[in-house]
């Protein structure tokens, strides 16, 4: 009797460790992924404030290039330099945003793809679907009251 609760107690001592190894793992790696998620969704909370104060500087223009984007210059919003943009960041810069704001306006589900990873992937936005640049501008072009060229 004395040999089979000393057995017990191990068996019931192991799996409690095993059960805490999993859940502490399964913790783990949900914070890891997203401390490695961080960055991005900076980028692209960067990557949308800086298109939309381009447009807000620039009379509802869009930029042909990382040099005119550069040059709006309420860089308070800014959370990434655009050397670190450039590096992550891909930008239709041929985007007919007159085109684009009319159909923002007209069509409420309306997804636009001009903001992207590199290879062409989605951002990470993990701060809210806000920050995803793609939803920013959207929301700027729907609530923007200058008209659009």
């Amino acid at each position: 009797m004395l040999l089979s609760m000393s057995l017990l107690r191990k068996r019931l001592l192991l799996t409690l460790a095993i059960l805490l190894l999993v859940f502490g793992g399964g913790l783990g790696y949900s914070f890891m992924k997203l401390w490695l998620a961080i960055p991005e969704s900076y980028v692209a909370w960067t990557s949308g404030n800086a298109l939309v104060d381009y447009m807000l500087e620039h009379t509802n223009h869009w930029p042909g290039n990382w040099d005119e984007l550069s040059s709006a210059t309420n860089l308070l919003n800014w959370y990434v330099p655009v050397e670190r943009l450039k590096e992550v960041v891909k930008i239709d810069w041929q985007t007919d945003i007159g085109h684009l704001a009319q159909m923002a306006r007209r069509e409420p589900n309306l997804k636009i793809h001009v903001v992207s990873r590199l290879d062409g992937k989605p951002l990470k936005a993990i701060w809210g679907p806000d920050t995803e640049p793609n939803t920013k501008i959207l929301q700027y072009l729907r609530t923007e009251t200058n008209p659009v060229p």
